[in-house]
């Protein structure tokens, strides 16, 4: 790296702009190799931004949105966006949407109802804020959530839209509004599930998994190959 003039940070990865270009002239650098989130699909998003800057394109890293991540736990822990803190901490009125996985009729089906799913929305403008899936194939659904955030839609695009039965996905039309006070249910949003008090343990242990996930990528830029690349191969 000296001898090109590619300069490292101080963990030893490369450092790039925004268009991922290094410090010496003509020189990209994506994937693990540039730090940050160490996954498969950021590195393929590295390609679509070298490739569009190798082509005359406009797409960089800071056209990026909304990177989900899942840990393929049983059941799996997924989210994107904004937790409940961050959102509150951030200035945003906040309404919030939970559901219970046991009220999902696949999870029933996959005979794995535990878990609980959590919205966080913007109360002024009903955009999706983020989201924390702790269900049987969240690894799959916190995609359709992402989707939903990046074309800027209302969560009611998601909450009235007829899914497929039986699937995970039609959890997102099933779930329960509240709004900016705490435990206020939100009549405007129409009759949903509630979420029993003793579910609330369920919740505690999603806080707990994602404020684990959530120090580990800030400390190691990403969840790793353990959390990543790992989990993938596992999957397949």
């Amino acid at each position: 790296a000296d001898k090109a003039g590619v300069e490292l940070d101080k963990r030893g990865a490369v450092i790039v702009d925004e268009n991922l270009k290094t410090t010496a002239e003509n020189i990209w650098a994506m994937g693990d190799a540039k730090g940050g989130l160490q996954f498969t699909y950021v590195s393929l998003d590295d390609f679509r931004i070298i490739w569009s800057q190798m082509n005359g394109g406009q797409y960089s890293q800071a056209g990026r949105k909304n990177v989900p991540y899942s840990v393929f736990l049983t059941p799996s822990f997924s989210r994107v966006g904004l937790n409940e803190e961050e959102a509150r901490k951030a200035g945003y009125r906040v309404k919030i949407a939970k559901l219970p996985a046991a009220a999902i009729p696949k999870a029933q089906v996959l005979k794995n109802p535990q878990g609980l799913l959590k919205a966080i929305i913007d109360a002024d403008t009903n955009l999706i804020l983020g989201a924390m899936l702790f269900c049987e194939e969240s690894y799959e659904m916190i995609n359709t959530v992402k989707l939903a955030m990046d074309l800027g839609a209302d969560y009611h695009v998601l909450k009235d839209q007829i899914f497929t039965h039986p699937t995970m996905s039609e959890a997102f039309g099933r779930v329960e509004v509240r709004s900016v006070h705490r435990g206020e249910f939100d009549p405007a949003d129409g009759v949903g599930l509630r979420v029993p008090d003793d579910r609330e343990a369920v919740f505690g242990d999603i806080q707990y998994i994602g404020s684990v996930c959530d120090a580990y990528r800030r400390r190691h830029g990403g969840l790793g190959e353990g959390g990543g690349r790992q989990q993938e191969r596992a999957q397949q």
